[in-house]
């Protein structure tokens, strides 16, 4: 994980070593109920949730969440950027 904050906002960026996903998929990792899904690291099936209330909630503070992946089980990294009002 790494951080840093250009002026007015504050990145946070989280890289795994995860299962990853096509990057034509990027948007649709987002979605509700996102047909994705498949068993997670702990082996597990994804509700198709978890994604896509994180973008909301981060939204909800007039911020971004973005995702790339070079492909299946090639990992992920996320980035929030997260703006702040300037005083």
């Amino acid at each position: 994980m790494s951080a840093h904050a250009p002026e007015g906002q504050c990145v946070v960026m989280v890289i795994d070593q995860g299962l990853g996903f096509e990057p034509t998929q990027t948007e649709n990792i987002f979605e509700r109920f996102t047909k994705l899904d498949r068993e997670g690291t702990a082996k597990k099936r994804s509700t198709g949730m978890g994604l896509y209330l994180s973008r909301k909630i981060v939204e909800r503070h007039q911020s971004t969440l973005q995702a790339c992946s070079e492909g299946a089980n090639r990992g992920a990294a996320f980035t929030i950027t997260l703006s702040h009002p300037v005083a």
